[in-house]
């Protein structure tokens, strides 16, 4: 698997396991069997972080992984987007032969892999959306600022907002 990024809880079982961990589910609770000084705090944390992922790989449930790991995406739209890809990309490996299993477990690794990308491409419709809403203001100092309308009602008079010709951006 050289070169591919494995998904969150793929990664952190093998790395737990490269270091003598033994890590198994036992209902809803996350057991681990570990050499002295291995687990740290920041392995705890971690692995609370991602408890729902884990538990899901760990018992084979790739949809319940992948439900798991899209819980943690805070934006609808790249949410819905990265469902969409889950079950688009299980659909079409389970028409090519694979079995339902192994369609969401490939399916899970394509999500993983996108997620970056897609969180990134959220932050930048957010700041679009941000910058196209900003307006000029004049200041009492004779200065234009750039800022949102509903701001600009707490501290500027927003009778006599700065002409779009004059642009002094702070």
């Amino acid at each position: 698997m050289s070169g591919q990024t494995l998904p969150p809880a793929v990664e952190l079982l093998a790395h737990l396991s490269r270091a003598g961990v033994k890590l198994s589910a036992k209902g809803e609770r996350l057991i681990f069997d570990a050499p002295a000084g291995v687990v740290t705090p920041d392995v705890l944390a971690t692995l609370q972080a991602h408890k729902g992922e884990l538990l899901a790989v760990l018992a084979g449930d790739w949809q319940g992984a992948a439900a798991a790991l899209l819980a943690t995406v805070g934006d609808d739209e790249a949410r819905a987007g990265l469902r969409h890809r889950f079950d688009e990309r299980a659909g079409v490996c389970e028409d090519n032969g694979m079995s339902r299993p192994d369609a969401e477990r490939a399916a899970y690794h394509e999500i993983s892999a996108a997620l970056p990308g897609e969180l990134d491409a959220a932050w930048r419709r957010r700041l679009d959306a941000d910058l196209a809403a900003l307006r000029p203001y004049r200041t009492a100092a004779g200065k234009t600022v750039w800022i949102r309308p509903d701001v600009a009602e707490m501290f500027y008079d927003t009778q006599t907002p700065a002409t779009a010709g004059k642009d002094d951006r702070l």
